[in-house]
Parts: C-alpha cells; structure tokens; sequence
C-alpha cells in the first residue's frame, strides 16, 4: 500500500520557524517532536524537493514541505480481535465508540496491544497503510468515546486536515473534583511537556496554544464538604491532555484521573469520568455534515448517584 504523505506550505507568520516544530505544530499532536525529528534524520522530510537532515532548519515564507512518516514494524501491526461498537461505517470511513482503558496506538517501545489492533482486525484492508492506518485522531488511553476512522489514505489525509483546520466539533463531558470560579468559560492556557514528569502536560508560556471551552451543569455537594459538578465541555484546539491540564490547572481536576489529582484511588471504581461525548465533520466524499452524539455510560450515571457520598 503507498505510504500516507504530508504536504505543507509555509505561510507568513510561520516564516522563522524550525523545521521540527513547525511539523510539530501543522501535524496538531498526532506525532511527538521526537518522533518527527527521527524522521528528519532518516532523510523523510523535504523542503521544495530535497531532503533536509536537519531539525532544526529555518523556514521561508511558500516552502513546500513534504513529510512521510516512518513506517512502524510489522508485528506492530498485527490484527487482535477487540470489542468495540461501531456507530456507523460506510466504505469512506466510521466512527466508534473507543473503550477506556486501552490506548489507541502504540507508543515508542510500548509492545500492548492497543485499539490500532483491534482496527485492523475489523478492517484488514488497512494494514501497511502508513504508520497508524485508519487513525485521524487520539483519545488519551483512560478516555473513552467517539473516534473517528478514516478507511482509506485519501480519506485520512481529507480528515485529518478538518482536524488541523480546526472545523470538527468536539465535545465532552466531564466530572470535576471542584467547581471553576465561573459557571461557564474559556481556558486559555499554554501547554507543553512537563519538565520533570514527561507523562504529563503543563501550563507554560513557550508552550503551544491551547483552548476549552466549558458550562458547568450540575454541582454535587458532598458529605465530606466537596462540591464537585459535571461540565460539558467544548475543544478548539486538540492538545495531548488538554482538558485534564486545563482543569488540573485552575483546581479542579477530573474525578479519576491518576496523573493530575492525588485522589483518584477514591475513585478507582468508576475510572476517569471524561467522555468524548459528540463528534461532528463534513464527509470527505459526500460532504454531508456528520454528527454522532453518546448517552453518558453507566459509570457516569453511576457516580452521579453516589456523588453525595464522597
């Protein structure tokens, strides 16, 4: 199968920039720096036709730059048989409903079996269709939700741009350990890779843009003297981590979640209360507008009932 590529030109404001990060920045998170740097190394990127071998280059304003990511091994791509509901499929693309618990991808040295996997298992055309065939976007592992799958390169590429164009709707749901100072807001706070703990994302000024929207629902007021509530939640940018950042940063992190809170022990039981609740896109081929919407799950529904307790 031929090998996805990526096409880029650089626009004026990104005139300046390096070579790994404006990758970095145009691929909106689907790859870490180092990873892209591999590839420069490798001789997998050019500007205006020619390979470039270092990281580091400066760009000009109308290069043309030209990506291939680098091809995972073989036995990363083996089919495993996973159980995951499909929301809809036609011959274009579909859309899933991702389980928590599992990751959606490998990772560098992660040999676990992830949803990628259990994607090639119910679609087997896809293997070797680039490094992580079928995959437009990622949900953090302990997440569950929507996911979209694009079941051909032209239609990943097509998708994957409604996403670095920002024109896909994501929406979510979320229970909080707190209430924000303001029942609805914009979180608008920089993020990049912790310094100390490299699992983890902060809130940082040389950091990458990152906003969220929010509108708190319900408050929960607790016998132990919480007051923890359900937000729905809007992204406008799309950052590793972005929503447990943002919400961990301003005090109140989400109910479960064991990288950004101390209490999630308590919690273990329901696991991370986030939900990739909506999803909306234009079809590539048809161009009909798409929109998907999940019931809030039963461990949700769950702990809403037995908020009080804790």
């Amino acid at each position: 199968m031929e090998q996805e590529t990526y096409h880029f030109t650089v626009n004026g404001p990104q005139e300046g920039m390096r070579l790994d990060q404006f990758l970095t920045a145009s691929l909106q998170d689907r790859y870490s720096r180092s990873e892209i740097q591999k590839w420069i190394r490798e001789g997998l990127v050019q500007i205006d036709g020619e390979p470039v071998l270092e990281r580091s280059k400066k760009l000009l304003e109308n290069q043309s730059i030209q990506a291939v990511p680098r091809t995972i091994p073989e036995n990363t791509q083996e089919p495993v048989e996973l159980d995951f509901q499909v929301i809809f499929e036609d011959k274009h693309l579909a859309v899933i409903h991702k389980p928590p618990g599992i990751a959606v991808h490998p990772g560098p040295g992660d040999a676990s079996i992830t949803l990628l996997h259990g994607i090639l298992h119910r679609w087997p055309h896809l293997k070797g269709q680039g490094s992580r065939p079928g995959i437009v976007h990622r949900l953090d592992k302990p997440t569950e939700g929507l996911l979209l799958i694009a079941l051909d390169p032209e239609v990943q590429w097509k998708l994957s741009r409604q996403f670095q164009e920002r024109s896909v709707t994501k929406e979510y749901i979320a229970y909080l350990l707190s209430t924000p100072a303001e029942t609805e807001g914009r979180l608008d706070f920089p993020l990049m890779r912790d310094r100390v703990d490299r699992r983890k994302r902060t809130v940082h000024s040389a950091g990458r843009d990152a906003v969220t929207l929010y509108r708190m629902t319900d408050v929960y007021r607790t016998r132990k003297g919480r007051k923890l509530c359900r937000v729905e939640i809007q992204l406008i940018t799309g950052r590793t981590h972005q929503i447990r950042a943002h919400f961990a940063h301003i005090g109140c992190p989400v109910v479960g979640d064991d990288l950004y809170s101390r209490s999630s022990r308590e919690f273990y039981k329901f696991g991370l209360l986030l939900l990739a609740a909506r999803l909306g896109f234009h079809h590539p081929v048809t161009g009909k507008e798409m929109e998907f919407e999940l019931p809030e799950p039963d461990r949700f529904l769950d702990f809403a009932r037995k908020a009080e307790f804790y």
